[in-house]
């Protein structure tokens, strides 16, 4: 595998310490003069889109086109094993593991289209559910707290352009938290939830936003070539990492 610098240009140092009850615990961050470590290219030559990853696999959307989208389970050196096929799930532009029931939830995305939520079936190849979320916008991204089994969503009424609103739900759609704002931080591109941390991607731009204060606490930008596609978080070992897609060439990185 292949190991170079990271290519991060600093906008604030960022140390992002979470309390657990007594214990502190070392939120993902990147440090300067940290590496990136290229997974794997993607064999698959479609439409990169959201990300996720479950129990030794990543799990890639992919936007198929007339309205469908495809999911492709891929181990941590890129084997590819099994997939969705293609099933109504739009652009696909984010995607969320949720360990209470082990279905795959998938934001449909994308700047003019009306907010849904699907419950995918990944081993069965099917939509459980369809959660219309359309009153809130566009530009959908999702990230699931599996601490407290709630649907984190990103939307937006202006489009890819437009202000931020985020919304903590259940997952039916009732809202359990007053939403809030940020302004635009660019063409978002996925979402990411660790212990009150949300890790927003935007092109080439990771946003750290503290989701019990409301605020961001700092960014940072990294520097590869195509478009930034996908965001997920690594919980296998000690240390958590985050991974992101990129596209054209399609391929996955870790950040640690």
């Amino acid at each position: 595998m292949k190991m170079k610098k990271l290519n991060i240009s600093i906008s604030i140092i960022l140390v992002l310490i979470t309390l657990v009850g007594t214990t502190n615990e070392i939120v993902p961050n990147l440090i300067d003069g940290g590496c990136v470590n290229l997974l794997f290219n993607v064999g698959d030559k479609l439409n990169q889109q959201g990300l996720t990853y479950w129990d030794d696999n990543f799990y890639i959307g992919f936007d198929v086109g007339s309205n469908k989208g495809e999911i492709i389970k891929y181990s941590k050196t890129g084997i590819k094993s099994s997939s969705t096929g293609k099933i109504g799930i739009g652009h696909t532009a984010d995607l969320g593991f949720r360990k209470k029931n082990g279905m795959i939830y998938v934001a449909n995305g994308g700047g003019s289209n009306r907010t849904h939520v699907y419950e995918v079936d990944f081993n069965n190849k099917n939509i459980t559910k369809d959660i219309n979320l359309e009153q809130f916008g566009t530009a959908a991204l999702l990230a699931i707290d599996n601490e407290k089994d709630r649907l984190i969503l990103h939307t937006s009424k202006g489009g890819d352009t437009g202000n931020i609103t985020f919304s903590i739900l259940d997952f039916n759609g009732k809202s359990l938290e007053q939403q809030f704002d940020i302004p635009n931080q660019g063409i978002p591109q996925g979402l990411e939830y660790y212990k009150s941390m949300l890790y927003y991607y935007t092109n080439n731009t990771i946003t750290c936003i503290n989701v019990k204060t409301h605020s961001i606490v700092g960014k940072f930008h990294i520097k590869e070539k195509g478009e930034s596609e996908g965001i997920t978080l690594v919980q296998d070992g000690s240390t958590p990492y985050i991974a992101i897609g990129y596209k054209k060439n399609n391929r996955i990185y870790s950040i640690n």
